[in-house]
């Protein structure tokens, strides 16, 4: 071998070291020559949830499984997030892609221009996610003047709940009609040897006053779509009003207001139910484990409401209220968001929020699902059950909604303390609503 010859060996050899650690390193990299990086870095999804606790930590894990799931996207969880804390993430610029808020929120979203058009993602066949897929009047809440911009996670409804010990002591079968109803509260009141009551079978009030429950029950409507109208003043509203006016014109409007001022906290040992000052509410899902906790040896049984004895189609009705996700309008990543709804919003992680959380389900598809009653939340298997009747009922979702639902509320207490009439406190919400919706 001549000088030249090794010479140009040991350039070869030495050259040859170094280009195959480049290629290392542009390997370990994720770089290829001709068309640059190989691996782009995951799209990052910030997430803003108003859950706490146990909730949250139970949405923390299901977001921790899908970024395991996948490698192109990742998503930030963000729990305990009030409305006004997302709404300055996402007046910060990017700070929100997920938000989720009450239902009665999402028109005042659409007004700030802050929430994403949905209907395009849904109408896609390749979505996960249909239309169909959710319980129609849980869907109808997140869509404004014709446009979805929510999407329902979890709802809440209400049903009775009696304490049967008395009901059984006096004789008195489970009330299905509005007219056995008012016969029970009749039949279990009792006053102390002070002449102040002691007992009564059910009040509105308690745990606190569900705007449009009774109403809707009852039949009553609060929008007319048509005239763009609201119509708090309806027949079938005054009816409903009038069935939850019962036990302070029967017991005594003072003497029921000093009644509930012996009543302790909602969720305490003092509770009116608990003590069996009350006979029966009208409450939620999550009732079941407020018993276990404070009443375990008490007798109770979860049934419907009671309908108006003229309107038998209307058995089975309650007043529907889910949470809703939003996505925010000025995402950068609309697709990816989808992606990540479309697995938190599967027919699996909604029962496996649901059953975690002790909620109900806002899918159709999984009300047959028995792992939504056979969790650590009693009470489950009515409720879930009563979500399929087609008589669950809403409140309209307007841009005024709040301040209209808030009149309601402010009139009633009125109507409730005996200063003026259903159909006069109606006429008076009409009055201060009617001028709003026309802005």
């Amino acid at each position: 071998m001549s000088r030249r010859q090794g010479g140009r060996g040991r350039w070869y050899s030495g050259n040859l070291g170094i280009m195959m650690a480049v290629l290392v390193v542009l390997f370990l990299v994720g770089f290829n020559v001709r068309t640059g990086p190989v691996w782009a870095a995951p799209v990052e999804l910030t997430f803003y949830h108003q859950w706490v606790g146990k909730d949250a930590e139970l949405l923390q894990a299901i977001v921790d499984e899908f970024n395991r799931s996948q490698k192109e996207i990742r998503v930030k969880f963000i729990p305990n997030a009030s409305l006004e804390k997302q709404l300055v993430a996402i007046a910060g610029g990017s700070g929100l892609d997920i938000g989720y808020v009450a239902w009665s929120n999402v028109p005042g979203l659409v007004e700030k221009k802050v929430a994403l058009p949905l209907d395009s993602f849904l109408a896609d066949p390749k979505s996960a996610l249909k239309p169909g897929d959710f319980i129609p009047a849980a869907l109808e809440l997140g869509r404004i003047e014709g446009v979805q911009y929510g999407l329902p996670m979890t709802v809440d409804i209400k049903m009775m709940f009696y304490n049967t010990d008395i009901l059984d002591e006096k004789g008195i079968p489970i009330p299905e009609t509005a007219g056995q109803f008012q016969e029970m509260q009749r039949r279990v009141f009792e006053k102390g040897p002070d002449g102040r009551i002691r007992r009564l079978g059910f009040l509105p009030e308690y745990p606190w006053l569900s705007v449009g429950l009774w109403e809707l029950v009852f039949g009553g409507r609060f929008y007319d779509p048509v005239t763009r109208q609201v119509t708090p003043d309806d027949p079938r509203n005054i009816l409903g009003i009038k069935f939850m006016l019962f036990p302070y014109q029967t017991f005594g409007f003072g003497a029921v207001r000093a009644f509930q001022q012996s009543w302790g906290g909602y969720w305490t040992n003092n509770d009116p139910f608990v003590t069996e000052k009350l006979v029966s509410t009208a409450d939620g899902e999550w009732l079941p484990l407020m018993l276990s906790q404070l009443a375990p040896r008490m007798s109770y049984r979860i049934a419907p409401l009671p309908y108006p004895d003229d309107r038998p189609d209307l058995k089975y009705s309650s007043l529907l209220e889910p949470g809703m996700l939003f996505v925010a309008a000025n995402t950068r990543h609309p697709r990816e968001v989808w992606k990540f709804l479309e697995y938190l919003e599967s027919a699996e992680q909604t029962v496996r929020i649901c059953a975690g959380k002790g909620s109900l389900p806002h899918l159709r598809t999984v009300l047959t699902d028995s792992r939504l009653w056979t969790g650590t939340a009693p009470g489950m298997k009515e409720f879930v059950w009563y979500l399929h009747s087609p008589n669950m009922r809403t409140f309209p979702n307007l841009s005024i909604t709040s301040q209209y639902m808030s009149a309601i509320w402010t009139e009633l207490q009125k109507v409730f303390s005996g200063e003026q009439t259903p159909e006069a406190a109606m006429r008076r919400v009409k009055e201060q609503i009617q001028p709003l919706l026309r802005r």
